[in-house]
């Protein structure tokens, strides 16, 4: 069996006091990117690429 891999993707965003977000998406979720909001792909997408 073993543990099946779960395609994730992180985004880090800068914030205003000088520390990291990091938001995970997984699979087919979309990504969301402050900087590049018209950004449409999904963690699966990224990968398979």
């Amino acid at each position: 069996m073993g543990n099946q891999k779960i395609t994730t993707v992180f985004v880090f965003s800068l914030k205003a006091e000088g520390k990291y977000q990091r938001t995970q998406f997984r699979d087919n979720e979309p990504i969301v990117s402050p900087t590049f909001p018209e950004l449409v792909l999904t963690a699966a997408q990224v990968w398979s690429a």
